[in-house]
């Protein structure tokens, strides 16, 4: 486990990490960085996709396939279609596929990047889905406060300091 450490951004500077995954509302998201963006233009977006990888006992069975080019690709193919929309809006973005355990994984590339933020999507069409997105990020948020890392967990609400204000007066 990371040792706490304390790290200083300018108040015009920082990141935000958008966990993404295909449950999510992508056209949503996507209208919320291109807000954040017109909000914050000097505020880095990334965005990430994670991927599990294998057990031992799996990797045995699946000798054959390159199972880490499988899961890089597959995580690859859940960040193209939030980064072509965010591509065709202007929003300058970096895209990252990592294979780890999905939290950890998380809190590194938050913590590497210099990230504030990390913006958890959700899915309000689907009850299921809304329910697990909040669900991780409530254990995001357990992991982040554990290690010490200056950074908030948010949901799509608070993306913006303006959303934030009224997120927190309506709680």
């Amino acid at each position: 486990m990371r040792a706490p450490y304390t790290v200083w951004f300018p108040g015009e500077a920082g990141g935000i990490l958008v966990v993404v995954n295909d449950w999510q509302d992508r056209a949503a998201l996507a209208a919320t960085l291109v807000a954040l963006h017109r909000e914050e233009p000097v505020t880095r977006i990334h965005l990430l996709a994670t991927r599990e990888p294998p057990t031992p006992y799996a990797r045995r069975h699946l000798r054959s396939l390159d199972v880490m080019r499988v899961l890089r690709e597959s995580a690859a193919a859940d960040v193209a279609p939030l980064g072509t929309l965010l591509d065709r809006a202007g929003v300058p973005h970096q895209r990252h596929v990592k294979v780890g355990p999905w939290i950890e994984t998380i809190v590194d590339v938050a913590s590497e990047h210099g990230c504030r933020r990390i913006l958890v999507g959700d899915n309000r069409a689907s009850l299921a889905k809304n329910l697990l997105l909040r669900h991780d990020r409530a254990l995001l948020q357990g992991h982040v406060a554990r290690t010490g890392l200056l950074c908030r967990v948010i949901c799509r609400d608070e993306s913006t300091p303006a959303n934030a204000v009224r997120h927190e007066a309506a709680t």
